[in-house]
């Protein structure tokens, strides 16, 4: 039967010619879609974000503006508004429900606003130095505990780092302090500033849909009350204990906190950090591209199966009276399906070899896709990062898509085919 199918789509080569160019070039626009779709997968659910963002809160602490009743002239001073700050966060730590806190500035915590980076030495009298990001982190509070951030050494909770002592991400140290034992060395800053490395950390994802990069967790000391204004830059980020909000809707759990959490001029803002986590998405364009990729590859895959079905639906019509002479010799229904799905197959076949040869050459100058996050020196050991495991998965994904889309397109047309009346066909015939 093959080399008889084989026989058959030679002599219409000329039509199967026109229509495995159109395969190729699905073949190659499918191709540029998936690719982007694997990696934000990939990225997403199957690399761990390194934290626990469940039960998980955030609090801007923010100063009432000059035109609100709720401002004092007298309580602006910098001494009133550092007690004002500390009493809120007694009033924190009171909270039965509350597990675990911590106070950040506006770039130390996974989907912030802002990032923090600081430019670190490669090598003595490096006057370039390369960006790293840090995660600055004041002395109130436990932050690795409050994110559930873990030794990368042990798994446990490690304890505030004295001040001039750093933690590392693991990636940092793959990516640019190196192998062997780097507890006690040191990282500089081209201006001179030095850092001892402390511990080394688990990898933290900052974006959703990014590789974990290469991270600093630096502590600052004591908050400094300059820093606390109207833009909301000291946040205070706060675990609570599990099933403690059960039943408790969260409209209702903010209502209670901030109307808790102020004093004197100072107030709160409230947000889970799951919504921190979806603003972040939205606002960096994670959401939008993830939703473009996925409609595009929807719209050419569903107008390459209309292609299909027209295609065959044409073919089928034009070999009417093949079809009913091959049944009139004995040819049963299912064999002339199963024709048809063969040379969909076939043509599907060569078309994404064609199509993946002509991708080939766009990888070889350009590379397969990678997202391009805020983070350098991301580690190795993901699977995107070998470009011969990428190729292969966006190949094994891309190929039954496509072998899918033919048969679907080929069944409707085939079992078309298989209704025709052999006598009928004779008698025109």
């Amino acid at each position: 039967m093959g080399g008889t199918i084989l026989r058959q789509m030679w002599h219409q080569r000329k039509l199967n010619l026109w229509i495995m160019t159109g395969l190729v070039l699905i073949t190659v626009v499918v191709w540029f879609i998936i690719d982007p779709l694997f990696v934000l997968c990939y990225n997403r659910w199957a690399v761990s974000d390194g934290f626990n963002a469940d039960n998980l809160y955030v609090l801007s602490i923010r100063q009432y503006p000059e035109h609100s009743g709720f401002y004092h002239e007298d309580e602006t001073d910098s001494t009133q508004v550092l007690t004002d700050f500390h009493r809120i966060l007694d009033i924190l730590k009171q909270q039965p429900d509350v597990d675990a806190y911590t106070v950040v500035d506006d770039a130390a915590y996974p989907f912030c606003d802002w990032y923090n980076y600081r430019d670190i030495s490669r090598y003595e009298n490096d006057s370039m130095g390369i960006s790293i990001q840090f995660m600055n982190y004041y002395g109130e509070g436990d932050y690795f505990r409050t994110l559930r951030i873990r030794s990368a050494v042990d798994g446990s909770f490690l304890p505030e780092s004295a001040p001039g002592t750093v933690y590392v991400s693991e990636n940092m140290v793959d990516s640019f302090i190196g192998k062997g034992n780097v507890i006690g060395k040191e990282l500089a800053e081209i201006d001179g500033e030095t850092y001892k490395v402390a511990g080394i950390v688990q990898n933290v994802k900052v974006s959703t849909y990014e590789l974990p990069g290469a991270l600093v967790y630096c502590p600052n000391g004591k908050v400094d009350e300059k820093y606390i204004g109207e833009n909301g830059f000291i946040k205070i980020v706060f675990r609570v204990k599990d099933d403690a909000l059960k039943g408790v809707s969260f409209k209702d759990y903010r209502k209670k906190m901030t109307k808790l959490l102020r004093s004197g001029i100072l107030y709160t803002e409230m947000k889970p950090f799951d919504k921190i986590r979806q603003n972040y998405e939205i606002a960096y364009g994670v959401t939008n591209k993830f939703r473009v990729q996925t409609f595009l590859m929807f719209f050419f895959l569903s107008n390459m199966l209309l292609g299909i079905i027209g295609t065959f639906w044409f073919r089928c019509r034009a070999r009417q009276e093949e079809i009913g002479l091959r049944m009139a010799l004995g040819c049963t229904r299912k064999r002339i399906a199963l024709w048809f799905f063969t040379e969909g197959f076939i043509l599907s076949t060569l078309a994404v070899v064609i199509g993946v040869f002509i991708v080939i050459q766009w990888i070889y100058f350009e590379g397969m896709y990678r997202t391009s996050g805020h983070m350098f020196f991301v580690g190795k050991g993901y699977l995107t990062d070998s470009v011969m495991l990428h190729f292969w998965c966006v190949f094994w994904i891309t190929y039954p898509l496509i072998l899918l889309t033919v048969a679907a397109g080929t069944f409707f047309p085939a079992w078309i085919a298989t209704k025709v009346n052999p006598a009928d066909t004779l008698k025109t015939e």
